[in-house]
């Protein structure tokens, strides 16, 4: 795509000179460094400047209005063609596209985005459009209004009249009695069932979805390649670069995965601890074994329970109050869509959460915060 879109066309436009490719810095400006891109600017004399992050949309003509009318007559145009309710081939998505494309690139839309971003036809860089006008969106993250782009028309007709144009022709059905209409597409006719007489098999397989024969990936053996020893010198270069990149990012995620070894370690240990080893809190009695015990989770006074028999038993009234206000308010509203069971296992069984003693007191001292926050004490 850069070579026969790009850097070929410019070039034979323009013969003479340097050529300068901007690109967007998108998901890592690195993204875009590789050998083939090096080779390729070498060749036709281009310059690379990768535009610095957050500003493309400001300082990019196509991000202005042309990209906005193209997605918005390419969205209108697929939901007037799924009203058809068959299939959109590759071949007629392309013809749709390029008439797309054509407008949102008209010449008008051009000239007007160049000139939104500071750039007009036979006059200097304005300089206080792009200094000034623009320094909201490039450093504040503001818009700076919608300056002089024209606005979109109406693209419900337009959409329509694509929707002819790359729709295969039909023509009146042959047999007698039957008006339909058969695309040329078509061997027969929908209605009656007699032959086509106007079948195109050509266009028919042109209309056809699905890969057409005879298109190929291009093998890893066909990528562009160093000739000189000065592309090699380049090539070298870049190899270097993305091995460096390379080494720094399976560094971060090294570095992350031993940050987070200790806790899913820890985490491994407390389940594994047998309900009687759990450590209990001082003043109250050990934990019941809860391997012995069966509390049904698909209802409200079996969560209660659950919850309290991880409490020591002198603590259990206490607790109760509050597990019936965390299973009413908290669990019962999220089980519009899940049983009461399966939030609970969710939310409590398989976070642990109730398994430690850190734990334990973290959820008791949060619950009993939020419930004191509903229900008052009256002293009589």
């Amino acid at each position: 795509m850069l070579e026969k879109c790009c850097l070929a066309p410019m070039r034979e436009r323009c013969p003479d000179g340097p050529l300068i490719l901007i690109l967007d810095s998108g998901g890592g400006s690195w993204l875009h460094v590789s050998i083939a891109t090096v080779l390729l600017c070498h060749r036709y004399g281009a310059f690379p400047y990768i535009l610095p992050s957050y500003t493309t949309k400001c300082l990019m003509p196509l991000d202005q209005q042309p990209h906005a009318i193209m997605s918005a007559c390419w969205a209108e145009f697929k939901r007037a063609w799924s009203r058809q309710e068959t299939t959109l081939s590759i071949f007629q998505a392309l013809a749709a596209l390029r008439r797309i494309v054509g407008e949102g690139l008209s010449e008008a839309n051009q000239r007007a985005a160049w000139s939104h971003i500071g750039f007009e036809t036979g006059s200097r860089i304005l300089r206080e459009k792009i200094l000034v006008d623009r320094h909201a969106e490039l450093f504040a993250s503001k818009l700076a209004g919608p300056g002089d782009l024209p606005e979109p028309k109406s693209k419900s007709s337009a959409a329509l009249d694509l929707l002819k144009i790359v729709s295969p022709a039909k023509k009146a059905c042959q047999a007698d009695s039957c008006n339909a209409q058969i695309p040329v597409t078509s061997k027969f006719c929908g209605d009656c069932g007699a032959a086509n007489p106007h079948f195109d098999a050509t266009t028919a397989d042109l209309y056809r979805p699905g890969r057409k024969a005879g298109w190929r990936k291009v093998p890893e053996g066909e990528a562009i390649a160093p000739q000189t020893v000065e592309e090699d010198r380049l090539a070298a270069g870049v190899g270097d670069l993305l091995a460096v990149l390379r080494k720094k990012k399976e560094s971060q995620a090294t570095t992350k995965l031993v940050g987070e070894e200790e806790p899913a370690a820890k985490k491994a240990k407390i389940s594994e601890k047998a309900p009687d080893d759990l450590e209990i809190p001082a003043g109250s009695k050990p934990v019941d074994s809860l391997s012995d015990e069966e509390h049904d989770l698909d209802t409200t006074s079996g969560c209660v329970a659950y919850i309290c028999a991880n409490f020591g038993k002198s603590r259990r009234d206490d607790i109760k109050p509050i597990a019936e206000f965390f299973v009413s308010s908290h669990l019962k509203p999220m089980c519009r869509k899940e049983a009461l069971w399966s939030v609970f296992q969710k939310e409590v069984v398989n976070k642990g959460t109730l398994r430690s003693t850190a734990g334990r007191s973290a959820w008791l001292a949060a619950w009993r915060a939020n419930r004191a926050k509903r229900f008052a004490k009256v002293k009589k």
